[in-house]
């Protein structure tokens, strides 16, 4: 079988991968992913003669060998799993054909693969990564108290961290019938909860109205809430 003439290129990786490295070693960079799938994993005198002596920035692309060679090693998975590939879809072919292998069955199955193989890898590659995507979005890890207090000492609420923790962990972390997403933005929503809670007036047991402040005033004197209410119930 004639050597794979072509490798996937990720440009968001790469330009990510890439983006403090110079445009010589840019340059140096990928001439040795090429030289590293059309030859194998490449010695050090190769390294320095397409890098201009050693880059450590360049280097750090790539891990050695048992023997000391250089090689990329996403570079040497993608090139290993379209080999696979490849293989098993010849095998299963010449399985229902029946048909012994020979040069020209290789050279065009190599053809006919080739664009097929493309289609395949590039969707295997792009389920992988929004999998990824997915499991990141929907991780969530339930905070600590101490987490949940230091959270609430930054926002400068009263929110009692340990209530917090009890109260959802006693619900499994759940609002409602969805897991929960993120806490801080719950720990906001208490927040706001317990703000409204006080701005609003209180009722007393007679049903006449006291704000929240003219409540804190009787709270040490209950002697003169009851005055008050008695004035409030005969205007």
């Amino acid at each position: 079988m004639s050597k794979d003439p072509a490798f996937l290129f990720y440009p968001s990786d790469f330009l990510t991968g890439t983006m403090f490295l110079s445009n010589e070693q840019v340059g140096a960079y990928i001439r040795l992913l090429c030289a590293q799938h059309q030859q194998g994993h490449l010695p050090q005198r190769a390294m320095e003669m397409m890098c201009g002596g050693i880059d450590e920035e360049v280097f750090s692309k790539f891990e050695q060998d048992e023997k000391g060679l250089y090689y990329n090693k996403r570079l040497d998975n993608e090139s290993e799993r379209r080999t696979n590939y490849v293989q098993s879809r010849r095998k299963n072919l010449a399985c229902e054909k029946k048909e012994p292998d020979n040069p020209h069955m290789d050279s065009h199955m190599d053809s006919h693969m080739e664009s097929h193989m493309e289609s395949h890898m590039e969707n295997e590659n792009e389920d992988e990564n929004i999998d990824k995507t997915k499991s990141k979005r929907t991780l969530f890890s339930p905070p600590t108290v101490e987490e949940v207090s230091d959270y609430c000492k930054e926002r400068r609420n009263s929110i009692s961290a340990e209530n917090f923790v009890d109260f959802y962990t006693s619900k499994n972390w759940m609002i409602g019938k969805n897991k929960m997403k993120d806490w801080k933005a719950s720990v906001r929503t208490w927040e706001r909860n317990h703000k409204e809670q006080s701005a609003s007036p209180k009722q007393n047991f007679a049903g006449v109205e006291y704000s929240e402040e003219q409540l804190k005033s009787f709270e040490d004197d209950p002697a003169e809430l009851i005055e008050r209410w008695k004035e409030k119930s005969n205007d």
